[in-house]
């Protein structure tokens, strides 16, 4: 029998099987399983952001597909409006987890799904430990946040691409210690040796041997490099840079 997409276009099976297909084909006939897939999912979803753009950006997009029930969530716990996933902001999603996590019926509890101007690894790293189960750009566009929606859904976890190939590249969140994590967005913020020895209580020795491993560990030469690297990371934001 012949695949069907959610806009009617039928695909026969032999097609999406086919092992003749060169790449460009095959990632087409991924989205089209995707889309599949979606339109074959009833899922709940409830926005709560704190941005009130990209809360109605994302209900807007939300609104516009037939696998998806807008659900309203304001001031309702998840057992009185029963929710699959919620799409939020990074400080409401992180509670939202927490508490998921700590509550033992947490199975009540509706998936995680962050939406954030900015998507850093360091933050992602931490909202997944978490308990959050997908962080997704504003940038995005309605595919995306389906995808990201319906994956999440079934407890997977979500990120942006680019992302999952820096991560799998490089695990530099758990390479690094406390301290010299501390160290590093001290020298993002262009502290001296001696200012972070003092800032940290430690001596100016002991600073130079953090420097030294964390940037043995960042692969990196000098604190400028250093500096860049905690700022895509997402260690220190843009405004907190003196250098």
């Amino acid at each position: 029998m012949p695949g069907t997409t959610a806009t009617g276009l039928r695909i026969p099976e032999a097609a999406l099987r086919g092992r003749a297909c060169n790449a460009s084909h095959q990632q087409a006939l991924r989205a089209i399983l995707i889309l599949n897939s979606l339109a074959n999912t009833n899922l709940r979803v409830a926005v709560r952001h704190q941005n009130h753009f990209l809360q109605a950006g994302a209900e807007s997009m939300l609104r516009r597909s037939d696998c998806v029930t807008l659900v309203e969530h304001e001031g309702l716990s998840s057992e009185q409006v029963p929710t699959d996933v919620i799409v939020t902001d990074l400080q409401q999603g992180l509670a939202m987890a927490i508490e998921a996590k700590v509550d033992e019926s947490s199975q009540r509890h509706p998936r995680v799904l962050v939406l954030a101007f900015h998507v850093k690894d360091y933050p992602a790293t931490v909202a997944l430990e978490c308990g959050v189960k997908g962080l997704i750009s504003s940038s995005c566009n309605e595919q995306d946040l389906l995808r990201a929606v319906h994956r999440v859904s079934r407890d997977e976890v979500f990120l942006p691409a680019r992302m999952w190939e820096r991560l799998s590249e490089s695990r530099i969140w758990e390479s690094l210690s406390p301290r010299e994590s501390e160290v590093l967005q001290l020298i993002a913020s262009g502290l001296s040796n001696k200012e972070i020895a003092r800032a940290l209580d430690i001596g100016e020795p002991t600073v130079k041997s953090h420097i030294t491993t964390l940037m043995c560990k960042l692969g990196v030469k000098r604190r400028s490099e250093a500096a860049a690297l905690a700022l895509e990371l997402g260690l220190v934001e843009s405004h907190e840079l003196s250098m």
